[in-house]
């Protein structure tokens, strides 16, 4: 009976597996903030976003972070400003065409 009890608790995670969730946890905040600021372009996004859904538990906290993270309001705040700046420009540049 002890030894079907044990094999339902799943493994501890050892010393690599920890040390590769906390690299790529790593990675996922860099890439967001990357993203978030523009210095990293959308394939190398792609490709470490590929790369982080390899890992378990690595993608889930990628994802969990650009859902909760403070920076994501700032984003949509500077991506707003960006379409009206934009739609501001074209308003004026057809006026000016008249």
């Amino acid at each position: 009976m002890r030894e079907f009890c044990l094999r339902r608790v799943p493994p501890t995670p050892g010393e690599s597996e920890v040390d590769l969730l906390e690299y790529y946890q790593d990675v996922a905040l860099r890439l967001y903030v990357g993203n978030c600021t523009g210095y990293i372009g959308i394939k190398r996004s792609n490709y470490w976003r590929a790369m982080l859904d390899t890992c378990p538990g690595a993608g889930e906290f990628y994802r969990a972070l650009v859902l909760k993270h403070p920076l994501h309001e700032v984003v949509l705040m500077r991506y707003g400003a960006f379409l009206a700046g934009r739609a501001a420009r074209e308003h004026y540049e057809k006026k000016t065409k008249m």
